[in-house]
């Protein structure tokens, strides 16, 4: 199948005021997928009334109650946690959160990927790669220390870019399957 991500970019731009499209990326153009799930966010917060709430991998367990009240919950793990969340999914009081989509910058921070879940199928997307989605089981390497990888789609100039989802930046992205 084909899929051009570039079109979803173009309705969230459209349905954005000027105020809310500062750093998302044009269409065509390569960006921090960061500045992607942002204007998201703001898509969905205004035209759907989607509520996201951004924590610390660390603060969950103090946070329980807000928590329980939102539709999507973006965990950010920085370099210096070293604490893997070992399920796909969250359960905060009646609610669970199944985990769908991350990104993860590589140990040099210079470059960040994008994981997702389509179908039930786990896929990694390099914005700089002219493939679209690759068939790739990321799930997996959240479980267990698996250590370093590369993530090579085949035409992509192989570069010397690691990943590690212990020691690299991160955003994992769990979304509201159970009330």
């Amino acid at each position: 199948w084909n899929f051009d991500n570039n079109k979803i970019l173009d309705i969230i731009s459209k349905n954005l005021p000027k105020s809310d499209k500062k750093g998302l990326a044009n269409s065509g153009v390569s960006a921090n997928p960061y500045h992607f799930y942002w204007g998201l966010e703001k898509y969905l917060k205004l035209n759907h009334n989607i509520k996201y709430c951004s924590i610390e991998r660390k603060d969950i367990e103090s946070n329980l109650e807000l928590l329980q009240n939102c539709h999507v919950i973006i965990v950010e793990s920085f370099e210096d946690d070293k604490t893997l969340l070992k399920s796909n999914k969250l359960k905060i009081g009646d609610s669970e959160f199944t985990l769908d989509s991350a990104v993860l910058r590589d140990v040099d921070a210079q470059h960040f990927m994008a994981f997702i879940t389509l179908n039930n199928v786990d896929y990694g997307f390099d914005g700089e790669a002219k493939s679209r989605l690759v068939k790739f089981n990321w799930k997996s390497r959240l479980k267990k220390n698996m250590g370093e990888f590369e993530f090579i789609p085949e035409d992509h100039t192989p570069g010397n870019m690691k990943f590690d989802f212990l020691n690299g930046y991160k955003m994992l992205f769990y979304y509201k399957t159970k009330n």
